[in-house]
């Protein structure tokens, strides 16, 4: 509800436009990569190559989370530098952020990935152009055993481990069991005491 008073679009898990194997909603981030880099519609082999170079990034996380982040975050940013037909290396966008309504901001829930040894279920992902960058894990607020530690672990032990290719373009996790809220990046360990699954707070700084 938060998001849509943002002017986010609400959609359930399974209207994504998406494969359950799939990380990325590739229909979304290629049209947002078109309209951004607009000398990409004549050139579609160049376009093809962009698509290439992110899902391959996305793979590799299966090589080491944290490296394949570093790089997705480089690209997500607009200063990778991408390889074109004609055999140059040429930046695009895939986020605009001056004008911040010109991207698709969508949030999701209920959204399954499958692929590895046992499907999993997030419970809330927030897309911007078809990329996964916020997975919020989310608990109940009745039992007091349960606390955030409980949805943190789930993201670090479980889903972070078995599905380390959707954490690729992540930029940051979100744990709560409705009382606390927290946030953390991608390989956050979670300790009630650690200062880095840091409590909801103000972006003025």
């Amino acid at each position: 509800e938060w998001a849509e008073e943002a002017g986010w679009e609400h959609l359930q898990g399974d209207q994504l436009p998406r494969d359950e194997h799939d990380v990325a909603v590739e229909e979304w981030f290629r049209e947002a990569l078109l309209a951004l880099n607009p000398e990409l519609v004549d050139d579609p082999e160049s376009a093809d190559l962009v698509i290439h170079e992110l899902n391959q990034a996305v793979l590799d996380a299966h090589n080491g989370l944290v490296a394949a982040n570093e790089r997705l975050t480089v690209m997500l940013r607009g200063d990778y530098a991408f390889p074109t037909i004609a055999g140059k290396h040429v930046p695009r966008r895939l986020i605009d952020f001056e004008n911040l309504k010109s991207n698709r901001f969508v949030v999701a829930d209920e959204v399954t990935i499958t692929g590895a040894v046992k499907a999993r279920r997030f419970d809330v992902v927030y897309y911007v152009n078809g990329f996964p960058l916020v997975v919020a894990e989310t608990k109940t607020p009745v039992k007091q055993a349960v606390s955030w530690v409980n949805a943190a672990k789930d993201i670090h032990d479980v889903y972070e481990d078995e599905y380390p290719n959707f954490f690729a373009p992540n930029v940051f996790n979100v744990a709560t069991e409705g009382l606390e809220f927290r946030m953390g990046p991608i390989r956050a360990v979670p300790d009630p005491d650690s200062e880095i699954w840091a409590p909801w707070g103000s972006t003025e700084d």
